[in-house]
């Protein structure tokens, strides 16, 4: 049984569904022996009563995260998942130290039917430009232009990716810097988290500062996909985006160590040693989408393929073309609370 300490997972379902074993939300000290292990909510600060707890009873810990296909709808938090990611070393976004994924891309070695799954997915993706959280509709194409276009990425300001990526505010500042001087004759872009243009949470780099270094900030809600897709050339610190950019051919400068840096697919201003072998875009969505996150479908809480997570998608995205207003209902059934109460226990 897994002792469950996820301020996050309000909007979770089925926990038991995503970890494969029995859980029990905040356990009490004298349930500590019917523990296998402690579940925390990344690097957050707010998971330190599951530190603790696994620290007196000297019970391992492992790492939760909203996976690369979250959720569909908006507010994204209201949603619930489609995918988590459990990590038992560390957590993707943490260069510091080995983690699952990393393992998974070093060691993975794709037979035929691999390819050709991870292929197909990559190509709905593209197809019908899937992100992490699915929230917003509004494609923009384009018109062509003679001159090259790049994409500066900001994120919010504290994120745990950030610091746990090696990068810092100063990054960001080189990164906006870098991108300018070496690329002087392109049309330069700058894209703000959608929560700093909401209001909700500071950005790293002034939205002013980008204008007046030549930069148009990219201030209206798209999709990501179809928004990278105009791109040439992406700068980004840790930012997901600069793997969204992966998938569509897009060159990628990392200023920070994502997980998708260091395998000789991205233009690192960083080293990671540590990975040192290269890897093929494939072999690294097959890692990140297919091996590394658990698929569930919320309507029924039972477990689900990546194949089954896009059709899921792609259904739930007609849905709210058809009907924006009903979108936060889209996927409901058996939600749960899963911190109502301390002694609010999830068993099987």
């Amino acid at each position: 049984m897994i002792g469950i300490f996820l301020p996050n997972m309000r909007n979770a379902h089925q926990l038991k569904a995503f970890l494969n074993e029995d859980v029990t939300l905040n356990p009490w000290p004298w349930e500590a022996r019917a523990l296998s292990s402690i579940a925390l909510w990344g690097h957050s600060w707010r998971s330190w009563p599951g530190r603790l707890y696994a620290w007196v009873f000297g019970l391992p810990t492992l790492r939760i995260e909203d996976g690369f296909l979250r959720s569909i709808g908006s507010p994204p938090h209201k949603q619930p998942h489609l995918s988590l990611i459990i990590d038992r070393k560390g957590i993707f976004y943490d260069a510091t130290k080995e983690t699952d994924l990393e393992c998974f891309i070093r060691s993975t070695e794709l037979n035929e039917s691999q390819l050709t799954e991870a292929t197909k997915a990559l190509e709905t993706i593209r197809t019908y430009n899937i992100n992490k959280y699915n929230t917003s509709n509004v494609h923009n194409l384009w018109p062509a232009s003679p001159k090259k276009r790049v994409l500066v990425v900001d994120q919010t300001w504290g994120d745990d990716s950030i610091r746990k990526g090696l990068a810092s505010q100063k990054t960001f500042e080189d990164m906006l810097k870098a991108a300018c001087v070496e690329n002087p004759d392109a049309e330069l872009y700058f894209k703000p988290h959608p929560s700093t243009l909401s209001g909700r949470r500071r950005g790293n780099l002034s939205l002013q500062k980008a204008e007046r270094m030549g930069y148009k900030v990219l201030k209206e809600a798209c999709n990501s996909l179809s928004l990278l897709a105009n791109m040439d050339h992406v700068y980004v610190a840790t930012s997901l985006l600069g793997f969204e950019a992966l998938m569509l051919e897009k060159k990628v400068t990392c200023f920070g160590i994502p997980f998708y840096a260091g395998w000789g697919l991205t233009d690192d201003r960083q080293p990671c040693p540590r990975r040192g072998v290269n890897r093929t875009l494939l072999e690294v969505f097959h890692a990140a989408y297919i091996g590394y996150p658990r698929y569930i479908n919320p309507d029924h809480g039972q477990p689900a393929t990546l194949k089954e997570t896009l059709a899921y998608i792609i259904s739930g995205s007609e849905r709210m073309l058809k009907d924006p207003s009903g979108v936060s209902s889209l996927s409901t059934a058996g939600l749960k609370d899963a911190s109502k109460s301390r002694r609010n226990k999830t068993r099987a």
